[in-house]
């Protein structure tokens, strides 16, 4: 049998390394060519080899190493073998021989006689795994060939396509692979993003094409970069990673959209402008109230655990950080001088944390309890703030403050004074700071404990939305600025520009989506006959719309010359009933933090008056803007009050009103008779959601009752008729609450009669 090439080269090389001169003499010719290819630049000695080089360099070496070891071990196992047998064939010999040398025998034999068993034993698995593998694939085709979804693979296509010889299919087929790949070509060369170039390359870029080798003959008819070819192919098939991720994080993005979408966790922007696009959808921007590392630990503290990577990733696109553009001109005045004096006392190592729910938690024994927020709590007001270090006088805290100032200017020829509200640097001492810093966490804590309520109330008030119930939450938005598409110069710096009133509403209902309603007016009027005239046509809505509705429960901010005065209650506790209405609650956020999706409704609606402005259309009267603003609204529903129906609210409204004691503090006003009251500091709807009734004993509430006396003056006309209020203020025990729940009707209208 005929010897080959390689076995040929082999016997020449142990014929030449079996003479020891003709071995030198081949040893000595060789590091001669090393030498010579060194000088003329042929070869590199590692040190003068790149990073990449050397990396190939060392991979090589150790390719070689492993091969020559495969091969030492193989001659010793074949030598041992022959050992073996030879051994065997010998009969007597062995118990002459040591002991140690018997038993190093006997495990030699043993190690080989396991190595060749091995070594049988992975052929035949290799075999199996191709026998299997063989099957498996015929078993395939037989199935998709049942099913009819078998298709030929696309060499097998070309060679049925050549072996029918059928010229006018091939010349088909080269057309159409020409102008496809043309197309493509066209396609990729005219992208002017790397983006657009990775969607052209991943649709012509995969498993196909590295499979039958064919990227390089790709990339030379569509001059494709191979950057661009390696981004397509490892981004062209994120369906499998996708689809996982969707099944494991579907459950988990529900909550954290809602977790995200609180408004104690990010504020909605009022800006028209404050929007945020992603893939053609359009939201209403939101700013974080605090970083998203604070906000991960007060999520997980809600029960739900979840990793701080993942949170992030499902952060919703609209709901971003803080930054310097996002400028807020609604902030809480309280919330602002409390960052700024604890900024500063830790920037000279006198507190350790900035945080306001752990400072909160060093002023109060439970922050849940409302006696230790209201400083009724005789263990809190024993207790004493232990700062990090000792108060040294001879140093200072400098930190900025909002405060009320009088500012003097002069009005045809008189010095008038005015109020303003300005932020000015205060440097004091330390002992100063501590005291003021005492406080005003003395303040903070009843503020910040008011605010987490009525913001836990007002989210238990929209996810348990009684059948017969409306929660409506309501504010005025910033006055509408009416303009022309073309304005000359003394319109545009002049005031001829007329303003439009938006009173913005939306809707939470059990039946679906909540519903935005806003109200449009030329009337400026933001006080309480101006609300209950934007609130008319809320209210027919509701009743037109929603029949089975039979109460109603509002959500406002608490400014006191709009929502929370005298006069706004006593129009809650009696116009509600006039359309059938049997109870209704009026719910206010805390001071400065009255923001919500009142003020993205206001937003969308100046938005789409500007677009029509920018297109050709004059919006300059609140008039023109309802009508331009309602032909292009999709998802807000418009109305629009006139100045009759503002005179008629006036009409309706009482002359004269007797103040409800301590108003500035009442948070939630509730009547189920009209001209009566129960107000309390803090919004609970405990009762109301199990058992159906309005009342409760929590937060110790108050009976207002309001009786009306007429009198006529001497010159009767209707400015001289005014109704005099007499307020009757009582404290509701938890008997009378009971008796109020078995017998509302009967005990309020004894309360009227006395």
């Amino acid at each position: 049998m005929p010897i080959s090439n390689a076995e040929r080269q082999r016997l020449y090389r142990l014929r030449r390394d079996a003479d020891l001169g003709r071995r030198t003499n081949y040893l000595l010719q060789k590091k001669t060519k090393y030498k010579e290819d060194i000088a003329k630049g042929k070869r590199k000695r590692v040190a003068n080899m790149s990073e990449r080089e050397q990396r190939v360099q060392r991979k090589e070496w150790c390719r070689r190493q492993q091969v020559s070891r495969a091969t030492r071990l193989d001659a010793s196992v074949s030598s041992e073998a022959g050992a073996t047998t030879d051994e065997c064939v010998v009969s007597s010999t062995v118990s002459s021989t040591p002991l140690s040398s018997r038993g190093r025998k006997r495990v030699q034999r043993n190690r080989s006689a396991l190595y060749k068993e091995n070594l049988s034993l992975r052929q035949e698995i290799v075999k199996c795994r191709r026998v299997a593998e063989r099957y498996k694939k015929r078993c395939t085709r037989m199935v998709q060939q049942q099913k009819k979804e078998y298709r030929n693979s696309p060499r097998k296509m070309a060679q049925h396509m050549l072996q029918k010889n059928n010229r006018s299919e091939i010349r088909k087929a080269l057309v159409f692979h020409n102008v496809l790949v043309a197309q493509v070509r066209e396609k990729y060369k005219y992208a002017d993003t790397l983006r657009k170039k990775l969607s052209v390359a991943s649709a012509v870029s995969g498993k196909l094409i590295q499979k039958y080798r064919l990227r390089s003959l790709l990339h030379k008819n569509i001059g494709m970069a191979q950057r661009v070819a390696k981004k397509a192919v490892n981004c062209s098939s994120p369906a499998k990673a996708t689809r996982k991720a969707s099944h494991s994080h579907e459950f988990q993005y529900a909550k954290v959209l809602a977790f995200f979408e609180r408004d104690d966790v990010s504020r909605m922007c009022p800006g028209m402008k404050q929007v945020i696009t992603k893939n053609g959808v359009k939201m209403q921007k939101r700013i974080l109230t605090d970083n998203l590392c604070s906000l991960h630990k007060k999520f997980v503290a809600g029960g739900d655990m979840i990793s701080y990577s993942l949170f992030c990733k499902l952060r919703p696109f609209w709901v971003v950080p803080a930054q310097e553009r996002d400028r807020e001109t609604c902030l809480c005045v309280l919330h602002e001088n409390t960052r700024y004096l604890v900024k500063a006392l830790k920037v000279v190592g006198l507190i350790s944390c900035t945080d306001a729910d752990y400072l909160v938690s060093k002023f109060m024994c439970s922050t849940d309890s409302m006696a230790c927020a209201y400083n009724d709590c005789g263990s809190c007001s024993e207790s004493q703030f232990q700062f990090e270090r000792p108060l040294d006088d001879t140093g200072s805290v400098s930190f900025f403050w909002w405060e009320s100032a009088k500012k003097s200017y002069a009005k045809d020829g008189a010095a008038k004074e005015v109020k303003v509200t300005v932020k000015t640097r205060k440097t004091v001492t330390e002992s100063e700071a501590a005291a003021l810093f005492l406080r005003t966490m003395l303040a903070f804590k009843q503020h910040w404990f008011t605010y987490i309520k009525q913001a836990q109330a007002f989210r238990e008030c929209k996810n348990e939305v009684k059948v017969d119930e409306c929660v409506v939450q309501i504010d005025f938005s910033e006055n509408f600025n009416c303009k022309y598409h073309d304005e000359v110069q003394s319109v545009h710096f002049g005031a001829s520009h007329e303003q439009a009133s938006l009173h913005t509403v939306v809707i939470y209902t059990s039946s679906g989506q909540p519903t935005c309603l806003c109200t449009v007016s030329a009337n400026l009027d933001h006080g309480p006959a101006g609300i209950w005239a934007h609130l008319k046509p809320v209210v027919g809505y509701i009743r037109d719309n929603y029949p089975d509705v039979k109460h109603l429960t509002f959500w406002s901010d608490g400014p006191t010359a709009q929502y929370k005065q005298k006069n706004n209650f006593i129009r809650l506790c009696t116009e509600p009933f006039e359309y059938g209405f049997e109870s209704v609650s009026w719910n206010y956020f805390e001071s400065g933090h009255g923001k919500g999706a009142v003020d993205g409704v206001g937003a969308a609606v100046k938005r789409l008056a500007h677009s029509a402005a920018r297109h050709g259309k004059d919006v300059n009267t609140p008039q023109k803007m309802f009508e331009v603003v309602s032909e292009a609204a999709q998802s807000v529903k418009l109305f629009f009050v006139t100045d009759e129906e503002f005179e008629e609210s006036v009409s309706h409204a009482p002359l004269a009103v007797a103040v409800v004691k301590g108003t500035r503090q009442i948070h939630q006003v509730t009547s189920v008779l009209p001209g009566t009251i129960i107000h309390r500091k803090l919004s609970c709807f405990c009762k109301w959601h199990t058992s159906g009734h309005r009342l409760c004993p929590c937060y110790s509430p108050q009976t207002f009752v309001f009786t009306t006396q007429q009198r006529q003056l001497d010159n009767t006309t209707t400015d001289d008729c005014e109704a005099v209020l007499v307020p009757k203020s009582v404290k509701v025990s938890r008997d009378t609450v009971k008796r109020i729940h078995d017998e509302p009707k009967t005990l309020l209208e004894n309360k009227k009669v006395r």
